[in-house]
């Protein structure tokens, strides 16, 4: 006899046959644990393949639940139309205004954005299981610095992976800015709530996919830039077992030598906009009454103060380490072999660094200018405002090394030598350490380096391959539209996307018969090059990595740590971690100072003064 899970399922079932058999070319019916989706059919590649867009995997973080941890979907007691992209997570239009592939329009974000995105293969659904074997799933985390972004934009439909790899694609939603990653280092407002929401759309996924034909065993989690970096927490994080079967981090890496995952840096973020929120009318130690006020401000004051307040940052938010999610600093974990046991695909572009000056400093990097000047003077205080943890005798060591060659006055010079230092301290050499530190284990780790300049590119001749120009590749955006591009470019599509789902499906990226990719290590760093229609083996993407090596597996914070250098130990206890006491010391002394004043004037009908942190 059969017996239904729950009432809900066996009447959706019910109610999935009936429409199915009377109304077949409608669309798409999926009846999952939460909830009955009605999809689209779409064509791909010449192949059909179904839709399920804006599917709730989590309630709305709104009210009550802003700034917590993401709770499961109820199950819904209706059909719900899976036919359209729900809102992106909130953010302000024109808070990455450098970066436009991460735009979203202002009026359009919401803070009811927890939703994902799913296309399978006709054959996938339910009532074909049988006779159609589960597929692997890629699941992508969109980048955007944790701060913009979204799983809606164009570049990231699904359907071209999912016909040409015959594979279920997935892609969403998770919490940015304030939103996504304020901490107070207490419940009220943990922190990682970015995070939290995308370990519960695996979670999600990993008892429902299997309706859309998906393989639950076979959960491929990939991302590009803020997207990777998640990816390399997840695979540190212990609640991640048995969720993640591979992963793909595409330039970015969670093992920062700029390390923003410190408590103290997140705790001293936080305060200033507390601060100027006019929440901080109490001990922020004491959250309540700060969590509340914050809960009773508007989704856009909170958006717009953020902006305002860190207007000349690229990071304003992002993930913290110590707790349940990321129980440790993630160089740490990674040096000492706390990852989960699972295959790495890396790759970066060639010229990773512009993108990143862009961000940084625009005047300096104007993609308007044909070929914009720049001093060492000015390369140098970029260095510092970047390293500004260091001593000073490291940043003068670093500008040095990068910049001695380089001549002021000579086209590009000083820039190009800068925008090797950015990328490599943010991208490149991260991306190295994180595949040699997998390689020299017993996973298999490979790597690639994307070298071709698409010939859409919106960016002057200068800027090269840059961060981001390999993912609409990946998502095969010139085999969508072949027309449109240039035939190296739809050759060069077509690679990346073999390469990209031969590793979902086999854990080896092959992009034709004839292609061995090798494995990477730290003694034979070997790996792939992505030229114009071309690919070729090569050995040590970033020779320059060497500099960075014993800086970069030092360890933030690890002062106590006995297994790194004495002198490593001192720098990092004498000068990173009194530069955040002396920061948050600063900070606390002036809110202390507005209270007392605020004591004596009247209140603002907000519980507290207005503070203005600079």
């Amino acid at each position: 006899m059969l017996v239904c899970a729950t009432f809900l399922y066996c009447a959706f079932t019910m109610l999935f046959l009936l429409v199915s058999t009377t109304d077949a070319n409608s669309g798409d019916f999926v009846v999952t644990k939460t909830a009955a989706l009605h999809g689209l059919t779409q064509t791909h590649m010449g192949k059909t393949v179904k839709a399920y867009l804006g599917v709730p995997y989590a309630e709305p973080p709104v009210g009550h639940l802003r700034f917590s941890r993401p709770v499961r979907a109820k199950q819904k007691d209706r059909m719900v139309l899976a036919n359209d992209f729900q809102p992106p997570c909130m953010q302000l239009n024109g808070a990455l205004q450098d970066l436009p592939w991460f735009q979203v329009d202002d009026g359009v974000s919401s803070e009811d954005c927890l939703y994902l995105n799913v296309w399978t293969p006709e054959c996938g659904g339910p009532e074909k299981n049988a006779s159609c074997p589960l597929k692997p799933v890629l699941v992508w985390l969109h980048g955007g610095g944790f701060r913009g972004g979204s799983s809606t934009m164009d570049v990231y439909n699904g359907g071209t992976l999912a016909a040409s790899g015959d594979i279920v694609v997935v892609t969403l939603n998770y919490r940015l800015g304030a939103f996504g990653f304020l901490s107070l280092n207490v419940s009220n407002i943990p922190g990682n709530m970015g995070l939290y929401d995308q370990h519960l759309a695996l979670r999600w996924l990993r008892s429902n996919v299997q309706y859309f034909g998906g393989d639950p065993k076979e959960i491929v989690l990939a991302g590009q830039d803020a997207g990777a970096t998640s990816v390399g927490l997840h695979l540190i994080s212990p609640l991640s077992r048995r969720l993640i079967r591979r992963a793909v981090l595409i330039g970015g890496a969670p093992n920062w030598l700029v390390d923003p995952l410190s408590t103290g840096s997140s705790y001293v973020r936080a305060l200033m906009l507390t601060s100027a929120l006019a929440c901080s009318d109490s001990s922020v130690r004491t959250a309540p009454v700060v969590a509340r006020c914050l809960r009773d401000a508007k989704a856009k004051t909170i958006a717009r103060a953020e902006s305002e307040i860190f207007k000349q940052a690229y990071y304003t938010f992002w993930p913290r380490d110590r707790d349940e999610l990321v129980p440790m600093d993630p160089v740490m974990a990674v040096a000492r072999g706390h990852v989960l046991p699972v295959d790495v695909l890396v790759g970066v572009t060639a010229e990773s660094g512009f993108s990143q000056g862009m961000a940084f400093r625009r005047a300096l990097f104007d993609p308007k200018t044909s070929s914009p000047e720049m001093s060492k003077e000015s390369a140098t205080r970029v260095l510092e405002d970047v390293l500004f943890l260091f001593p000073r005798s490291a940043r003068d060591e670093v500008a040095r090394f990068y910049l001695e060659n380089s001549t002021d006055g000579r086209s590009g010079s000083v820039r190009a030598a800068l925008a090797q230092a950015l990328g490599d301290v943010f991208i490149n050499c991260p991306a190295v350490f994180f595949a040699e530190s997998y390689g020299d284990r017993p996973m298999k780790s490979f790597f690639y380096k994307f070298s071709h300049r698409p010939t859409f590119s919106r960016w002057p001749a200068w800027f090269g391959s840059t961060h981001f120009d390999d993912v609409p590749f990946l998502f095969g955006v010139p085999l969508r539209h072949p027309n449109k591009f240039s035939s190296k470019d739809v050759a060069v599509s077509r690679l990346m996307v073999e390469t990209l789902t031969s590793f979902v499906k086999t854990g080896v990226p092959r992009p034709s018969e004839d292609v061995d990719w090798p494995l990477f290590t730290s003694t034979t760093p070997d790996y792939l090059e992505v030229e114009s229609g071309d690919i070729s083996r090569k050995q040590d993407p970033f020779p320059r990595c060497d500099f960075w090596r014993s800086a970069m597996h030092s360890g933030n914070g690890q002062c106590q740590d006995a297994t790194y250098p004495e002198e490593v130990r001192a720098w990092i206890c004498s000068e990173y971690l009194k530069t955040q006491r002396r920061a948050i010391q600063r900070l606390e002394e002036a809110l202390a100072k507005q209270r007392r004043k605020g004591a004596d004037e009247p209140s603002n009908g907000r519980g507290g003064t207005r503070v203005t942190v600079v």
